[in-house]
């Protein structure tokens, strides 16, 4: 059973015993603020915050996509009916019970082919697509999910195409938000939206970036929820890790997520280096005593030490908290 809360990268669709996506995507621009039809007021401020972001970092806007929003809120459907994540495999996955190509992710979020066509298998969109994924046993809400992927590098380098993302250049944005789940959808081609298909579509005016761009203003309690109860430490989260956002206990003791430990410094390393090459850079040895262990993460609450424990079980059966 997955535990909350889950983030991950990957593609999306919609079940057909769930409604279909609105054609209403008429649009209108104020400020830096799009306001849309056809998609949820949550969705609407989930877009209006990403696009600040890239906006703060220098870069241009990202056009909405009626397609890719439609793939987005087609994956959750999927997710919350058919659930394929609870067959071994991760949220990134698809079952068989729709007009797509199933598929069970369990390690690897990047190039998986069968995620990358599922816009061109669900709306005919035309590029490939990749995706986000927040997962709450709450209702998710725009502020939780943005603030989770602006505290991981992983998430952030994949908006603001950095690092692995270099290169990629988006250009079009898929949202959707649905009970406990929040997706984003990148795509790298221009969502060519027709008349017959989405008859009250007017294409997004395109905002370069700005200089000097002030946040988005939200409704006051989205904006009270943005603020984070406490910055995560970028350098020693996983990059595919899993992160609470519940009230924290703090006890001034430190919670260490151990994967390994070993009675000599040798034999540590050699597990070490292994480790930071399955994408865990930021692991490090705590010795202590006669004891070598091998942490991927530490925190100063035991809930997301927890948390981030039980996302990685699969990955590292073995694997548990340490209280110093």
């Amino acid at each position: 059973m997955l535990q909350p809360k889950k983030l991950l990268l990957f593609f999306l669709l919609i079940v057909l015993s769930y409604p279909a996506l609105a054609t209403d995507f008429s649009i209108k621009i104020s400020g830096n603020d799009s306001v849309l039809k056809g998609i949820t007021q949550d969705e609407n401020i989930l877009f209006n915050m990403i696009n600040d972001m890239r906006r703060q970092n220098k870069m241009t806007s990202i056009p909405l996509s009626p397609d890719l929003c439609k793939v987005a809120r087609t994956h959750i459907a999927d997710l919350i009916k058919w659930r394929p994540q609870d067959r071994g495999c991760s949220m990134h996955s698809w079952s068989g019970s729709g007009k797509w190509t199933s598929c069970c992710n369990t390690k690897d979020v990047f190039g998986i082919q069968c995620m990358k066509s599922k816009p061109r298998e669900i709306t005919g969109y035309p590029g490939d697509g990749y995706e986000l994924i927040y997962w709450g046993e709450e209702k998710a809400t725009p502020a939780e999910a943005y603030e989770l992927w602006k505290q991981v590098d992983a998430s952030t380098d994949m908006i603001l195409s950095r690092a692995k993302w270099k290169g990629y250049e988006w250009k079009a944005l898929g949202v959707g938000i649905n009970d406990g789940y929040a997706i984003l959808w990148l795509g790298d081609t221009v969502n060519q939206v027709t008349k017959d298909k989405y008859p009250d579509y007017i294409p997004e005016v395109h905002q370069t970036a700005a200089k000097d761009t002030k946040p988005t203003k939200l409704p006051v309690q989205a904006k009270e929820s943005v603020e984070p109860k406490k910055e995560v430490n970028k350098k020693e989260v996983p990059a595919n890790e899993v992160i609470t956002k519940q009230p924290l206990k703090r006890s001034g003791a430190k919670y260490y997520v151990v994967v390994g430990s070993f009675k000599t410094a040798q034999a540590a390393n050699t597990e070490l280096q292994k480790v930071k090459g399955e994408g865990y850079p930021a692991s490090f040895i705590l010795q202590e005593e006669s004891n070598f262990r091998i942490a991927v993460a530490s925190f100063d609450a035991v809930e997301q030490a927890v948390v981030v424990k039980n996302g990685l079980k699969e990955k590292f059966p073995g694997i548990w908290v340490y209280k110093k």
